[in-house]
């Protein structure tokens, strides 16, 4: 019987480019990318924002050709530029972070601002509290993930007979926070924004841990 210890199988390491050049609300997105393709010992990663420390984009795309790549992770910055120097090499399978993709049906990865809202209320649930506020954002390219997580983390809270106040995050802030019933569970638009509501906070004169 021959001797299935020495019988291996070498796996050939699959390349995969990360094309991004992400805006604030694509931060988190792309980093769980790399720490997910980072995870795979078969995978050899190329970012953008690597490679681009020594190259221009212009470069980074005609260079694409020669990568003898096995996929392809794209952004919607990039995407007709880094797609065009793909266009002969139909093998190559092509992800997108951009929902409505004009390049035709490509699957995409998206963030779940449904899921976000729905888990941070149900964690403040757990934990005990009844009071709840949920500070959200205005900035134009981040209103609608913001909207989102809000609709959600507030419809979660109702079916479990509890109401929540949405709170702007500028100068009011602090006051707005003191008026609110304590302990009051906090959930923040994203972790970006997290410390300065802590801040925030401290100027309300309400604790951590034991009142927010």
């Amino acid at each position: 019987m021959p001797d299935m210890s020495t019988n291996t199988v070498k796996r050939k390491a699959k390349t995969i480019v990360i094309a991004e050049k992400p805006d604030r609300t694509g931060i988190m997105l792309w980093s769980g990318i790399l720490r997910y393709a980072g995870e795979k010992a078969n995978w050899k990663t190329i970012s953008l924002a690597t490679y681009q420390c020594k190259k221009p984009i212009s470069e980074f795309c005609s260079d694409i050709r020669s990568l003898h790549i096995d996929g392809l992770i794209v952004g919607h910055h990039l995407r007709h530029r880094v797609l065009s120097a793909l266009s002969n090499q139909p093998h190559v399978k092509i992800v997108t972070t951009e929902p409505m993709n004009s390049v035709g049906i490509l699957p995409c990865c998206v963030i779940d601002n449904a899921a976000i809202g729905k888990s941070a209320a149900n964690l403040l649930i757990q934990r005990g509290f009844t009071n709840f506020c949920y500070v959200k954002v205005e900035a134009p390219d981040e209103k609608s993930h913001s909207d989102l997580r809000w609709e959600s983390f507030e419809k979660t809270l109702v079916e479990s007979g509890f109401s929540c106040t949405p709170l702007s995050f500028d100068k009011s802030l602090p006051s707005a926070l003191a008026k609110l019933p304590r302990p009051l569970g906090v959930f923040v638009y994203n972790d970006r924004l997290a410390p300065l509501v802590v801040n925030a906070c401290a100027q309300a004169k309400m604790s951590i841990p034991e009142e927010v």
